[in-house]
């Protein structure tokens, strides 16, 4: 009977995954398609065809010369993200961004970023659990400017308090959420799990099962330096990428305060973080409504969002397969179920220098 009720849980679970796996796309598509219809409500198309046509092209070379920026420091902020597990040189982290901004275009569910953790342990030898600990760091860090750059819009422009909660949310949720982590890693949390108590038990049960893996990763917070890097590179790039989203518009010939293509920004990458739609969907929906809230028109608005999204994706097309090949990526890099190879990762900074002492000639 105990064996007969195994295999009907084991059936059960099965059927469910294979029932997830199998319906999960039909309802992105539902939901992305939804998002597409309230994108083109009320939208006048030949205003929308009349504003792009008017586009300048004399800004394309800022433009273009704005999101390289933005890629490059993106690159930056990456090798330093990973300082703590291994190093990678600025040229090594260039491709691995633009394959990861590639992959976060195209995919829904935020696959993008499980990819590229999966790519990423793969091409520079990292443990996958390490680096998936690290990557959480940097979108903590993302969502840590994002409300930043929310908060500074709600207190400069007249945008209602439709984003209030929002940027409260965010804000509060990421401070805690980097005051949790830093206090995991920390040796606090070593003395306190080594207690009896029910607290203690429950810390001992996240740092060796749930989290224990992921840990090394989010070490990073024990380094303020780092820490402070990768704070103010994330600082940096966002804001480079705001820069780009104020000479699209004036591209476009939209003029707005400076400050509302912050809040534009902010707007757009968290509807890009949407689960359940696809992310160049979320990212457009977003941006025409977040213009549309600083006062500007429906035609305007989409104009601006669908060349907005245009502008992104352009790069991508021309550098995404340079990136692949730079990397060397195949088909079985990004499957997930293919077999590991035994290539031996590559050493840890501190592993080099101790290898790096052991070569020394002995003293005489």
């Amino acid at each position: 009977m105990a064996r007969e009720g195994v295999a009907k849980r084991t059936l059960a679970t099965r059927t469910a995954r294979t029932a997830s796996k199998y319906l999960r796309y039909p309802f992105v598509l539902a939901i992305s398609a939804l998002l597409v219809w309230l994108f083109t409500q009320k939208v006048n198309f030949a205003e929308v065809g009349r504003t792009i046509a008017r586009a300048r092209l004399i800004f394309l070379l800022p433009i273009a010369s704005l999101l390289l920026l933005s890629y490059l420091l993106q690159s930056v902020r990456w090798k330093h993200l990973v300082r703590h597990i291994t190093q990678v040189s600025t040229g090594d982290a260039f491709p691995r961004v633009i394959v990861s901004n590639t992959a976060n275009i195209i995919l829904p569910f935020q696959l993008g970023q499980l990819l590229m953790v999966q790519i990423s342990a793969e091409k520079f030898g990292m443990d996958r659990a390490e680096l998936l600990g690290a990557e959480f760091v940097s979108r903590m860090m993302d969502g840590l400017v994002f409300a930043l750059f929310l908060a500074l819009a709600l207190a400069t422009l007249p945008i209602g308090s439709g984003f209030t909660a929002l940027a409260a949310f965010m804000l509060f949720g990421t401070i805690t959420g980097f005051a949790l982590c830093w206090w995991l890693t920390s040796a606090a949390a070593d003395r306190f799990q080594q207690g009896a108590s029910l607290p203690a038990r429950a810390v001992r049960w996240l740092r060796t099962r749930a989290l224990g893996p992921v840990l090394p990763g989010l070490g990073s917070l024990q380094d303020l330096r780092q820490t402070r890097d990768i704070f103010l590179l994330s600082l940096a790039a966002w804001s480079t990428e705001a820069a780009f989203y104020w000479m699209t518009a004036l591209a476009l010939d939209i003029n707005a305060n400076p400050l509302a293509y912050v809040f534009l920004l902010s707007a757009a990458n968290i509807g890009a973080g949407l689960p359940l739609a696809q992310a160049g969907v979320g990212f457009i929906v977003l941006a025409q409504q977040a213009l549309m809230t600083v006062g500007k028109s429906r035609a305007t608005a989409t104009a601006f969002a669908l060349s907005l999204q245009a502008l992104l994706a352009a790069p991508i097309v021309l550098l995404g397969p340079i990136g692949v090949y730079s990397m060397h990526l195949t088909w079985s890099d990004v499957l997930p179920w293919r077999t590991p190879d035994a290539r031996r990762p590559a050493p840890r900074p501190a592993e080099r220098s101790a290898s790096r002492e052991s070569e020394l000639p002995a003293p005489h």
